[in-house]
Formats: structure tokens, sequence, C-alpha cells
């Protein structure tokens, strides 16, 4: 069973049956502890963000504070020309039925360019399927599967990742030839041309 209390509980399920004895009673005792599903706190940037996530496993929950971190120093290191929205999200979820699946959202506060997409810190760097939606994130993590970090189905999900894009190249300026023998040019030598011409004639 799965107690929604936090501390010492117990439950007690009826069984009817044909035996002489039906119905009879049997009671589950356990200990409830309290789900923990979101976490808020401030970005690299100082922003506020939120990261939570949902699940149809009953037990699943951060086992540790997530942590917002700067992406400055991550080994390996991310691709070139990748543009982070506001650092890395680290965190573990446990608890779970191994090969539960779990549905992150990652709220940074403000807008997210819609071409984000979250990137998993492994060697290398690959990027993952996302929505975004407004200021946030979402992407999907299964125990055991290729995105979580131990890559084990063991109820445990590890995963530091943030959002970003990829941003092209910075544009290189272009040298453009100027014609030395151009139509400026080649009125310029007949007006110098022609005021020869005339200072000769007044001379003679």
């Amino acid at each position: 069973f799965s107690p929604t209390t936090t501390g010492p509980a117990s439950q007690v399920i009826n069984i009817t049956s044909n035996a002489p004895s039906s119905p009879d009673s049997v009671t589950l005792q356990g200990e409830g502890f309290e789900l923990n599903r979101s976490f808020s706190g401030p970005l690299p940037s100082g922003v506020t963000g939120t990261l939570s996530f949902t699940t149809s496993d009953p037990r699943c929950s951060f086992v540790s504070t997530p942590e917002f971190i700067p992406a400055d120093g991550i080994t390996p290191a991310p691709p070139q020309r990748l543009e982070l929205v506001d650092g890395l999200a680290r965190f573990t979820i446990g608890v779970c039925t191994p090969g539960a699946t779990v549905t992150m959202q990652l709220d940074y506060g403000a807008s997210v360019p819609t071409d984000a997409q979250v990137w998993k810190v492994a060697d290398p760097w690959r990027a993952l399927p996302t929505t975004v939606e407004g200021s946030t994130v979402i992407w999907q993590l299964t125990d055991g599967g290729e995105n979580d970090e131990d890559g084990a189905a063991n109820g445990t999900i590890v995963d530091p990742s943030g959002a970003g894009r990829i941003v092209p190249p910075a544009a290189v300026p272009v040298e453009v030839p100027v014609p030395i023998n151009g139509p400026w040019a080649l009125l310029l030598m007949l007006l110098l041309m022609a005021t020869i011409g005339a200072a000769r004639l007044r001379r003679n």
C-alpha cells in the first residue's frame, strides 16, 4: 500500500471469499513519507527557478535537494556555440519503481527561446526531445534509459542538464575591393586632364 501521510501508517484490507471464515481482514503497516517533487531556488543569474516533475509512480521523489549550478568548469565541456539559458540543474530522483518514467519541468522565470532544447551533460553532450512553453522547458527521463546518468534500472534517476541552443557563428566581415579604374576614378582623370590642357592653352 502507499501511505499518504508522513510517519507510521496502516491500512485494513477486507477479503471476502467462500472460506468459512470469510470475510477475513488483513492489516498492512508501514512508514509513510512526504513526497518531494518540486524545488525552487536561485539560478546562476540570481533569478528564481523552479524544478518539478510528475509521474504515475506513487513513490518517486527527489532524494536530495536539487542544485542550480553554472556551467563554468563542467566536464566534459559543452559543445562549441552552445548557449545555455541559465546554467544547469543537477538532481537525483529515487525510491521509484525500477524503469519508472518522469516528466520534468524547469521554469526559468523568464521567456525561453522557442528553439531551445534540454542538453544532457554527457560525453558528448546530447540534446533531448524538449517542449518549450513560455518560461518552462519540459522533457522526460526513464530510470535505466540512455539519459539516466547511472544507466541502471534501479529506481534512481540522476540527471545533470540544462536548456540551451546552438547559436550561429559570428559573421566574418567581407572586404569589398574598390576598383581603381571605376567610373569616378575615370571622371576624375578626365577632369584633371582637362584642367592641365586649359592651363597650357592659357600659357600659349
